[in-house]
């Protein structure tokens, strides 16, 4: 069985999260804390939907000044 990759991941962790949008866990964190993004609570673990992560960079993109 082979690992999926990043690209590949459903589901991916903080540190997974924050490398796809180029942020520090701690900047993740809080953005989440602050009702910025929305995650998925599996037990004590917090998760991101890839998809999620993108349609909220899409909708955040900033065009001109």
């Amino acid at each position: 069985m082979s690992l999926a990759t990043i690209d590949e991941k459903i589901l991916l962790s903080e540190r997974e999260a924050a490398g796809v949008l180029r942020l520090s866990v701690r900047t993740l964190y809080n953005m989440r804390k602050a009702g910025m993004l929305p995650f998925v609570r599996a037990k004590s673990r917090i998760l991101y939907r890839r998809s999620a992560l993108e349609a909220w960079a899409e909708a955040n993109e900033q065009h001109g000044n």
